[in-house]
């Protein structure tokens, strides 16, 4: 007789879930670290998960990796409202959502004109934020400075 095991186990079997995902992706296996994402995401979202968040943002990460860009700003257009009224907008896993969101508009190759000014704005509010709260030196500032750069060359193109 099947005994459903209690949820603290089952958000275990999640994390070694996620761990496992993170090694699939380590290893180039990305559409298997995906299919274990996706599943994560699921679970999580069901089991009303407070952190649920950053799963989004790791089937964000997939999804990107697989070139899924289009499919990953559609979740994450829908993902971003709940995430800012419950984490706030000042919160760094919101900060690194919206990074993905301009990244996955700026790197879809059907990406319009208004898609990559989008990205560009949300890259320009990021590296704002990122500059007032680390400084311009740091990495993270660097980083989204030079994501700016490249969703500007490619707004350029059109």
């Amino acid at each position: 007789r099947y005994v459903k095991p209690c949820a603290c186990l089952e958000v275990d079997m999640l994390h070694v879930k996620g761990n496992l995902a993170a090694c699939y992706s380590c290893l180039g296996r990305d559409e298997e670290a995906l299919a274990l994402r996706r599943e994560i995401y699921a679970r999580s979202l069901a089991l009303g998960i407070s952190s649920h968040f950053l799963d989004v943002l790791n089937l964000a990460v997939s999804l990107k990796k697989t070139q899924r860009h289009t499919e990953a700003a559609s979740f994450l257009r829908e993902q971003l409202p709940k995430a800012r009224r419950a984490l706030g907008a000042e919160d760094d896993t919101f900060f690194r959502l919206r990074g993905m969101y301009a990244n996955a508009l700026r790197d879809d190759r059907g990406s319009s004109r208004d898609d990559v000014v989008e990205a560009v704005a949300i890259f320009e509010g990021l590296s704002s934020t990122a500059r007032r709260i680390y400084g311009e030196s740091h990495p993270l500032a660097k980083h989204i400075q030079d994501e700016l750069e490249a969703a500007q060359i490619k707004l350029a193109c059109f």
